[in-house]
């Protein structure tokens, strides 16, 4: 989890010059609009960025898969990632994490293919196609991911999808694959499955000095009579607002944007040692609501975990703390079942 630890710390990195007194938060600007190409292209304006796949597949297995690019200056450099966790392979849970040089990071716009590594990789021009591959083999284990993407939901975004924070930083996010079918393989070692179910990708993207924007962040993914998807960022005191993010739905009327203006916890649960959101109350400028409400947890990763003696002490200073990520299933609004990973600065 070493490579986890850096780059998601580069989300966090603190720079003490901030010297902003603008507390504000902007919204994105424009209204609702179908992605391109551009919003799955590497964002080579700022330093952090992060493609998140989620998989819900039959038999209650999840899978996740992201990359990463991240520029932790003085501490680790500019560097790629992969991380792959599998929740109920078996009854087991697995979790692996790769680095790369960021000079492996290609893009070709013809294929939509990005590479972080030649096993490693996302490809296909939404939404006609696409497909991940994720291969390599770590102390002694192996981990494979194949999948493929079929009748594929056209990704959306609230406008340039970016959420400016007073005067300096910016945090984009953008949903180029809010809902498709999967089918495809997993393997640990020698012991594979076929699988099918759905899948799910966002892009997120943001400013370097970003431990000054937010403290915790929450995906929900629903793939339920029709779908609803969304990540919701919890700001930092030093800005007037209570959330950023927003969420997109299609339950068959049309697709149309969850846009909130307010977030609380109606609910707070002690989880393995830390206050964790058991509901969260979720309302836009018009008065609606979203309850998110989380059930059953299977999964905690601290991203430190790997990091001992001085490393860690150097990375808990400048994260401010461990990042610690659950994941697990829920509901919205009651009634419609939800995966959700959520993450908090401990």
């Amino acid at each position: 989890m070493r490579l986890a630890a850096a780059l998601l710390i580069g989300l966090f990195i603190t720079d003490l010059d901030r010297g902003a007194d603008d507390k504000s938060v902007e919204y994105p600007r424009g209204d609702l609009r179908t992605t391109t190409v551009d919003d799955v292209r590497p964002n080579l304006d700022v330093k952090h960025e992060m493609w998140s796949y989620r998989f819900m597949l039959d038999g209650g297995v999840q899978v996740y898969i992201d990359f990463r690019r991240a520029d932790l200056g003085t501490f680790k450099g500019k560097v790629l990632g992969a991380d792959l966790s599998v929740v109920g392979f078996k009854g087991e849970e697995y979790a692996v994490v790769r680095e790369y040089p960021e000079e492996n990071l290609t893009f070709d716009e013809g294929t939509g293919r990005l590479n972080v590594h030649p096993r490693i990789w996302f490809e296909g021009k939404l939404p006609e196609a696409h497909r991940v591959r994720y291969e390599t083999r770590k102390k002694g284990v192996s981990y494979y991911a194949d999948l493929t993407f079929s009748q594929i939901e056209p990704g959306c975004a609230w406008g340039d999808g970016i959420f400016r924070f007073g005067d300096q930083e910016m945090m984009g996010f953008v949903i180029p694959l809010p809902h498709a079918r999967v089918t495809g393989k997993i393997a640990i070692n020698s012991d594979t499955m076929e699988v099918s179910g759905t899948g799910y990708m966002d892009h997120v993207f943001q400013s370097d000095r970003a431990s000054n924007l937010v403290d915790s962040g929450y995906r929900v993914v629903s793939h339920d009579r029709g779908w609803e998807v969304g990540m919701f960022f919890r700001p930092t005191n030093s800005y007037d607002a209570s959330v950023v993010g927003y969420g997109a739905f299609n339950m068959g009327a049309g697709l149309a944007l969850f846009r909130p203006t307010g977030m609380s916890f109606v609910r707070v649960d002690r989880l393995e040692g830390e206050d964790v959101p058991s509901q969260i109350l979720l309302i836009d400028g018009e008065g609606r609501q979203r309850v998110i409400e989380r059930s059953r947890n299977l999964q905690r990763l601290s991203l430190l975990r790997e990091v001992g003696g001085i490393k860690k002490f150097i990375a808990r200073q400048i994260a401010g703390g461990d990042v610690i990520i659950y994941r697990g299933v829920g509901t919205i609004d009651v009634n419609r079942p939800m995966a959700y990973d959520f993450f908090i600065v401990d």
